[in-house]
């Protein structure tokens, strides 16, 4: 069973570098159910898995960068069916 969340945050990413830590700090410090996943829009080297650990987020590989709009509907459109 999918947990019911207020609110479901999709972070395309590619190449986000320290960007991206900042990003996910800020969505972690709002109140309220927050799901937050990270698309990892074909990033090389591990920079989102490394930004991503220890945090409550959800990684979501897609294996080739399909730009924003791609990255964003391809994954999370298909997340809760």
């Amino acid at each position: 069973m999918v947990p019911a969340f207020s609110v479901s945050v999709v972070v395309v990413a590619h190449r986000a570098g320290a960007a991206l830590g900042r990003c996910l700090d800020s969505l972690e410090r709002q109140d309220g159910e927050l799901e937050i996943l990270v698309v990892d829009n074909g990033a090389a080297g591990g920079e989102i898995e490394e930004a991503a650990a220890g945090r409550r987020v959800r990684l979501v590989g897609m294996g080739e960068n399909l730009g924003l709009a791609g990255g964003r509907q391809r994954r999370a459109g298909g997340l809760h069916a």
